[in-house]
């Protein structure tokens, strides 16, 4: 998730919770400036939106903690001498300091690895290159495929259409001659059918072939294209959730 959507987010759900527009926005700022790259990298592994949820809890908890003690009433002294209640002086106590590092706390907890986390993830790397190369190595034999039998059948079209014309009008004119030089008009009619008749199976193979080459295979290529960024957005979560597991441990 953008360093962006996540405080957006935040703010929103700090507002829900009870905290004034104004007060969220200050806290989201404060937060905001105080992110280090360690931390904007945790925000960009965060994908659930109950995580910043309970982020916001924790810091809306915090705040109205704060609140409610400095909404408490301070209690009256008695004087010595009328019995009267007189205020008594309040006490100056410094500013909770702490309070602002623990919302920042529970608003940004920074992932920290141990040397072993570290060396078990970067043991698992050839695993990963292994996975990376089969996905690719997959696709990438789809995508020529599907690319060659484009040419293949481009190239069945032009040869079709030419042999079945060829054909055609070969036994067109032999026909037509055998109808003016022979006595009988059979043969030559048997030929000038069998010439139309072949004209029509190519026309009906090339409007065929014309279709799969040009319509139906593209739809094939854009399909394997989702299939392709599909399966790379979950080999990315895969990575990182592989890479938090060996850092938890």
């Amino acid at each position: 998730m953008e360093k962006d959507l996540f405080l957006t987010i935040l703010r929103d759900e700090l507002v829900k919770r009870g905290l004034t527009p104004e007060v969220a926005q200050r806290h989201v700022r404060s937060i905001s400036l105080t992110l280090t790259a360690e931390d904007v990298k945790a925000i960009e592994h965060i994908d659930d939106h109950a995580d910043i949820e309970a982020i916001a809890e924790g810091i809306a908890s915090v705040k109205l903690r704060t609140s409610e003690k400095k909404a408490e009433p301070k209690p009256e002294a008695l004087s010595p001498v009328s019995g009267a209640k007189r205020p008594t002086a309040e006490k100056k106590h410094p500013a909770p300091v702490h309070i602002e590092d623990e919302e920042e706390a529970v608003a940004t907890p920074p992932l920290r690895a141990s040397t072993k986390s570290r060396l078990l993830f970067v043991c698992t790397i050839p695993l990963f290159l292994l996975l990376l190369a089969l996905y690719l190595g997959v696709f990438a034999l789809g995508f020529s495929a599907l690319l060659g039998i484009i040419v293949l059948l481009v190239a069945a079209l032009i040869g079709g259409v030419a042999a079945g014309a060829t054909v055609s009008l070969v036994g067109i004119i032999y026909g037509i001659t055998q109808l003016l030089t022979a006595t009988s008009a059979a043969p030559g009619l048997y030929e000038i059918g069998l010439g139309l008749a072949v004209a029509g199976i190519v026309m009906l193979g090339g409007i065929l072939i014309y279709n799969c080459a040009i319509r139906l295979i593209p739809r094939v290529i854009r399909l394997l294209g989702k299939l392709f960024k599909l399966c790379a957005k979950k080999l990315k979560q895969f990575f990182r959730t592989a890479k938090e597991a060996s850092y938890k441990l």
